[in-house]
This record gives C-alpha cells, sequence and structure tokens, in this order.
C-alpha cells in the first residue's frame, strides 16, 4: 500500500524513547513525521534531540486539549506516545476522521490492571506502608488531587481510551489484561508495536560482543515495582557478596534510590555498583555487558530494553513467574530462568547460559528487534491507521 502526502503526528512527554520511535518511522516514512512534545512548565527539555515543538503545561492538572481540532485535523494519524495525563486530554480535541493510536509504555496502565499488594513483594511493600516511597504531600499536591478527583480525571482517562482506534502494549498479553479490566463503552483495536532497534539504538558498536562478565544486573529503575528490597536478601542467601551487582537507578523516586544504595552497600559493601545519573547508550551497555546474569524482580512487565540488551549479549536472565513477560518470551522460545527457582537451585546463578542457549536467544531477539523486523511492524501499524482514517473519509486519504 503506498500513501501520497502521508502525515503522523506523535504526542509524547520528556521522554528519550520517542526519539527511538521517531527514527524508525522516518525510516519508514520520511518527512511525513511532526513530533509535539507535551512538558510541565519550568521542568527542563532533557530529551528534544531533533526539532520538536514543545508544549509548555502550566496546570497539568487541569485535564482539558492544548491544542486545536483545527490543527489535529491536518492529520491522517496522532500517535499518542504513553497516556500520560499530560497528553492524552489532546483526544478529545482530535476529530474522528483522524487514526488514534496509543502506544503504551506499561506504566501508563499498569494502574488499571493492577495493585501496589500485587506488584510488591513483602519488604518493598512493608517500605512503601511505613510511608517511603510516596510523594510529599503539600497544600498544593492535595489542592491538585482535590480538583482533579472533582473534575473527573479517572473518568476523563477512561473515556478517552474508548476513543482510541488502536492500542499497541509493550506486550500481547498486556492487551487483554486491560481489555478485561472494566466495561468499557469500546475498545480500541490490537496493534503490535515495540521501540527500538539492534542496530540503531539498543547495541549500536556492540553487536558483536560475545562474552559477558559474572557480575549480576538488578532491576532497571528506581521504580518500587523493582523488588530491590526483595532480591538484596535472595543475592545474598545466593552467596554472591563476591560479585559485582550493577542496579540502574537514573530513572524513578530519588528517596527510593537513595535506600536501595544505603541497603545495597550494607549488603554488598564495593561490590555494589548503582547507576544514578543517566548515561549515553554505548557507555550504558559497555557497563552492563560485563553481567552474565540478570535478575529482575517484578511481578510486571518492566525494564524490557535492558532485558533485549542482555539476552542478545548472551546473559542468563531470570523474571517472577507473575510477570507477563516470563511466559511471553517463553512462549517464543526464549531461555528464561524464573527468580523464584534459585532457591531450589541456587547453582543457576552461578553457570551461565550454554554457547547453544545464548546463540538461540540471540536469534530470536533479531528475529523481533532488529531493523528489518522494526520498520516492517511500523509499515504493519500505518497501514492499520490509515485504512481507519479511509473509512471514516470515504476512502479519500488512500
Amino acid at each position: 500500500m503506498r500513501f501520497k502526502n502521508l502525515k503522523i503526528l506523535h504526542l509524547a512527554t520528556n521522554d528519550k524513547f520517542i526519539w527511538q520511535a521517531l527514527d524508525v518511522f522516518e525510516r519508514a516514512f520520511s518527512g511525513s513525521n511532526d513530533v509535539f512534545i507535551f512538558n510541565i512548565k519550568n521542568k527542563p527539555v532533557r530529551f528534544n534531540e531533533v526539532k520538536a515543538k514543545v508544549i509548555q503545561v502550566k496546570f497539568p492538572q487541569l485535564q482539558f486539549p492544548r491544542l486545536s481540532q483545527n490543527l489535529y485535523s491536518q492529520y491522517d494519524i496522532v500517535i499518542f506516545h504513553s497516556f500520560d495525563s499530560l497528553v492524552f486530554p489532546e483526544i478529545f480535541a482530535i476529530p474522528k476522521s483522524v487514526a488514534k493510536i496509543w502506544v503504551g509504555w506499561g506504566f501508563d496502565y499498569y494502574s488499571e490492571i493492577s495493585s501496589p499488594e500485587k506488584l510488591l513483594l513483602p519488604k518493598t511493600y512493608q517500605y512503601r506502608s511505613d510511608g517511603n516511597g510516596k510523594r510529599k504531600d503539600n497544600i498544593f499536591s492535595k489542592m491538585s488531587r482535590f480538583f482533579a478527583k472533582m473534575l473527573g480525571v479517572k473518568k476523563n482517562k477512561y473515556q478517552a481510551i474508548s476513543k482510541l482506534d488502536f492500542f499497541a502494549p509493550v506486550i500481547p498479553e498486556e492487551y487483554d489484561m486491560l481489555k478485561s479490566s472494566r466495561i468499557w463503552s469500546s475498545f480500541p483495536d490490537f496493534l503490535n508495536w515495540n521501540y527500538g532497534t539492534i542496530e540503531d539504538h539498543f547495541l549500536k558498536g556492540f553487536d558483536d560482543v560475545s562474552d559477558v562478565g559474572d557480575a549480576i544486573l538488578l532491576g532497571n529503575s528506581a521504580s518500587l515495582t523493582c523488588n530491590h528490597l526483595d532480591a538484596f536478601e535472595i543475592l545474598v542467601r545466593l552467596e554472591t557478596n563476591e560479585r559485582k551487582i550493577v542496579v540502574p537507578l537514573s530513572y524513578g523516586g530519588e528517596a527510593y534510590a537513595d535506600k536501595v544504595c544505603l541497603d545495597g552497600g550494607k549488603y554488598f559493601g564495593d561490590n555494589f555498583l548503582p547507576l544514578r545519573g543517566f548515561l549515553p547508550i554505548s557507555e550504558y551497555v559497555k557497563t552492563i555487558s560485563q553481567c552474565g546474569f540478570v535478575v529482575m524482580n517484578h511481578n510486571r512487565q518492566q525494564g524490557l530494553g535492558n532485558i533485549v540488551i542482555m539476552l542478545y549479549l548472551g546473559a542468563k536472565v531470570f523474571l517472577r513467574k507473575e510477570n507477563p513477560l516470563y511466559e511471553n518470551l517463553i512462549s517464543q522460545g526464549f531461555i528464561i530462568s524464573a527468580v523464584q527457582d534459585l532457591d531450589k537451585n541456587p547453582d543457576l546463578i552461578k553457570k551461565k547460559l550454554t554457547k547453544f542457549d545464548a546463540e538461540n536467544n540471540k536469534k530470536l531477539i533479531i528475529k523481533r528487534w532488529s531493523r528489518e523486523a522494526s520498520i516492517n511492524r511500523t509499515l504493519r501499524l500505518i497501514e492499520a491507521g490509515i485504512a481507519r482514517s479511509a473509512s471514516e473519509k470515504g476512502g479519500a486519504n488512500v
């Protein structure tokens, strides 16, 4: 299918992943893409790596479109990169004839399909219950939440989701999880799309690395759902004290990152290596490539980019069985281990993947996350969007 004068608008918040997406979309549809970044006013824009229009949101607690219906009517497709509260109200200004696609990130829908009681393990849940890991209340934040409740923000998000044409979650299983979470007046159709490619984003310059070290990569961010505090106890029981424990903490809460560093230092001393600041991807991959083992102690899908990198490099990856990503990867043929099996078989954290298993995982990563595979997914996504838009416009745009 060929398209003439195709116009795609990307709506995003101030995050680096939008530029991974734009790179792929430009390879598939060069010159057809515009980007609007929604940013809370007075916060620095860290990731505006190419020309994009920045929408400064002065009162983020007020849920209404910042852009006009006239502007949106100039586009064939609008893609929401996450359904963050800064951007989802825009859907109420987008004409029905414009295809609307939500590319989910996880954080933007897990509050609808789960709860802290299900996502946090005992020590982490206790930490949160003690008043930690929660936003600090002041009069302004209390008033903001009061008005948000009065204005029906949650209801607005449900209504916004019902207006979407397509939803592309991180993994297909999450589509059904969200769809079955409540009764919807309408629910978007499924699309398959993921961020990043091996050649251009995840492993640029490292695609020939074939030997990882014996360090352990733990978690992907300073997020409570990583359950670091519980994972520390597992690793101590497994007598991993003499090995480096690499812990990415550049995303998430500062107070929680401080707690992770405090406890990690007590448990592992100089072998505890927290990554607090943002690193260029080349430096980040160089650091984590010393890890032959990856422990992701989440009860939910999270940290997929890190997992993709480490599976390609040949590391042994441990996921919790509760994590839908565990069954997702196994069903595709990946060799994955379960965190729960470590207590029964401590040697799992001591023996690297066999060369055969590592090569199997690498081939599967290439099949799904190569540049070619990503461009093909993007073509299918846009074809679906244009078909939907054309059906609303009577076929005029095809």
